[in-house]
């Protein structure tokens, strides 16, 4: 059966008012610029404004040596030891690394004791993540680290200890 094409469902209605095939050709168009155009979909939706007002600026780690910390985790990401920060004496006690948006602190502490992993409960640990998990986890322990008999991750993830003794965990992305 061929249609008209005054009638055909692509085309606009011409008594003037919007049909949704209206709708449809202007997604499409949205989708589908034309080459000269510049692509500018999908749009990034607006971020999200908290009422409080508030965000994290950075994550402090405590270590018994926090420059040597610091180091490890650079080198692990592949990034370079930012600012160090001295104490009330001024000796250089806190020593920062930026990954992305996020920024750690690492902290030397004369009272920090490691945990018992796995018998102590974990406050908090960082996972990791490589394209290439055996490569990287060969070279984490390299650069320091310590791999526990206990790994919980089976075939998912890695347990390593940092040179301080956290435990913190390998897996690929995903």
């Amino acid at each position: 059966m061929r249609t008209d094409r005054r009638t055909a469902p692509d085309r606009p209605p011409r008594d003037g008012s919007r049909a949704s095939s209206d709708l449809l050709v202007s997604f499409r168009q949205e989708r589908h610029p034309t080459r000269k155009e510049k692509r500018t979909w999908p749009a990034r939706a607006p971020p999200r404004r908290n009422p409080a007002g508030g965000s994290v600026a950075s994550l402090a780690i405590w270590a018994d040596d926090g420059r040597k910390l610091a180091a490890f985790y650079a080198a692990a990401l592949g990034r370079e030891v930012g600012r160090a920060y001295p104490d009330e004496q001024g000796d250089e006690v806190a020593f920062t690394l930026t990954d992305g948006g996020m920024m750690y602190v690492f902290s030397t502490s004369k009272s920090f004791t490691a945990p018992n992993w796995p018998a102590d409960e974990l406050t908090f640990r960082l996972d990791l993540t490589f394209a290439d998990v055996p490569a990287a986890e060969k070279r984490l322990l390299e650069l320091g680290a310590t791999k526990p008999d206990f790994q919980p991750g089976g075939k998912h993830w890695t347990v390593l200890l940092d040179p301080s003794g956290q435990p913190f965990c390998v897996s690929g992305r995903r």
